[in-house]
């Protein structure tokens, strides 16, 4: 027989969704697998609605626990795994027909540990963005895969869009009671990977519900977990890769950090964690200068960056006074 499935579904209050998530998982082209629903204690009636399903199909599996967070959730499902190889699926985004049929295929293929796809963004009333796959393939080998993700925005930081081999999972957990816990696996997944692929053909529908478990607007615990997350990743970067990918990777995080501080410089409550993005972002000033000179940005655009060294406050004046005038 083929190689079992595991596919793990973390749940929280999402009866409008869970009914085609569900189908899309059950109606997979490839059919030996596993579904797993950890339901993370939900108050609405998606328990209900998997339960009815799981008396439809046995391959489906419901469990429920207290509510812990998508970290604790999707741990649990991998305690739970018997497949041979693991899959995640959020419990508002659905799957294309074909997609584990394809990731499993690559993987049999290119004897790889790791296959990706690329993903479609659908809004709450079910339209989607525009597909721009064009169905290349790339595979990597040692680190590549890793190098790939942290300097090529086309392989997502999402578990969702991967079809894993199980043991690729050994010694790996999701960091609990964090968000952004997406990022420091994929990193600790992809750097232990030894072959992987990627194929860019959209399979997974990720939903842009604000109720989602996997949803986060800026608040401090947010932020204060991604500079831990993408501290993490950094960390696997400088020990495994190439001085210009750390400088890439560090420039790339400290213009994400300069971003967040002007979006969030308005708010109030959050005054002490403007300081706060501040001062982890001065960390990568020096990678950041570098970082300049190998984007070969325009004068303008490497002025203003400048600019944020002596102040993210100044930067950010002088930001809204060229918007206003138009320069």
């Amino acid at each position: 027989m083929n190689d079992k499935i595991s596919v793990i579904v973390p749940m929280y209050n999402v009866e409008k969704y869970i009914a085609k998530c569900l189908e899309s998982v059950m109606g997979q082209t490839y059919k030996n697998i596993e579904i797993i629903v950890i339901d993370d204690g939900s108050t609405d009636g998606s328990l209900d609605i998997c339960n009815s399903y799981a008396q439809k199909d046995s391959r489906l599996t419901v469990v429920h626990q207290d509510n812990k967070g998508v970290s604790a959730a999707r741990n649990k499902g991998l305690e739970l795994a018997t497949g041979d190889y693991i899959g995640f699926v959020d419990s508002d985004d659905y799957l294309e027909p074909e997609m584990y049929s394809i990731l499993m295929d690559l993987i049999k293929e290119n004897d790889a540990e790791i296959t990706a796809c690329a993903y479609r963004k659908v809004s709450p009333d079910g339209t989607y963005d525009r597909d721009f796959g064009d169905d290349t393939i790339n595979v990597y080998k040692g680190t590549d895969m890793f190098r790939a993700y942290v300097t090529n925005s086309c392989i997502s930081p999402a578990v969702g869009t991967k079809l894993y081999k199980r043991e690729i999972f050994d010694g790996i957990r999701f960091i609990e009671g964090i968000i952004y816990e997406d990022k420091d696996v994929i990193s600790r997944t992809f750097i232990k990977c030894q072959k992987g692929v990627f194929i860019n053909k959209s399979l997974y529908n990720y939903r842009t519900n604000p109720d989602s478990l996997t949803h986060h607007d800026y608040t401090d615990k947010t932020i204060r977990d991604y500079v831990q997350t993408i501290g993490i990743q950094l960390d696997i970067v400088q020990n495994n890769l190439s001085i210009n990918d750390y400088i890439f990777s560090a420039g790339t995080t400290y213009m994400i950090l300069l971003n967040m501080y002007c979006n969030i410089y308005n708010k109030t409550d959050l005054k002490a964690t403007r300081d706060y993005i501040a001062n982890e972002a001065a960390k990568y000033v020096s990678y950041t200068k570098e970082f300049i000179k190998i984007r070969n940005l325009s004068k303008k655009d490497a002025n203003m960056i400048r600019l944020s060294f002596i102040s993210f406050k100044l930067y950010r004046f002088v930001l809204k006074v060229r918007q206003k005038l138009g320069i």
